[in-house]
């Protein structure tokens, strides 16, 4: 078991290069520090304190989850740039491309759905949760890979 760590721990600390604008990860702190104070504010006046905590938690999470995720991804997408790929890869590469083009459309659907099965609190908890913890995980990708 901790070789495995050891493995992941060497593949991540190769250099990589941030893919992206400045003006992105500005967007995105500016966008989820909005969002932030906005939902905190309306659950601290409207709402309690157990609701305000869960947003909190569901918001670390989610951007823990996806910078994890971005991280893994932007590894794979450079190590890719440098390898040569067969005309297999290619197509599985396409299938997956395709699989998480779906599932996207299903996440953006979610909240439209959502509405009709839950409390109206608990779809804003989990919406703007889930804004927050995305907008911030792509600073914490940009500081990463700034700082490696």
């Amino acid at each position: 078991m901790l070789l495995a760590k050891e493995k992941v721990v060497i593949i991540y600390k190769e250099k990589v290069n941030y893919p992206f604008s400045k003006a992105r990860v500005y967007f995105n702190a500016i966008s989820g520090l909005v969002i932030f104070l906005i939902s905190a504010y309306l659950l601290i006046v409207y709402s309690t304190l157990v609701l305000l905590t869960f947003y909190l938690i569901f918001s670390a999470i989610v951007s823990f989850g996806s910078f994890k995720l971005k991280l893994h991804l932007l590894y794979k997408m450079q190590k890719a740039e440098l390898e040569t790929f067969e005309e297999e890869t290619g197509k599985s590469q396409k299938w997956l491309i395709i699989l998480v083009a779906i599932a996207l459309g299903i996440v953006l659907l979610l909240p439209v759905v959502s509405t009709l099965f839950l409390d109206p609190t608990i779809w804003f908890i989990i919406f703007s949760g889930f804004v927050t913890g995305m907008s911030f995980s792509e600073v914490l990708l940009y500081l990463q890979v700034r700082s490696a």
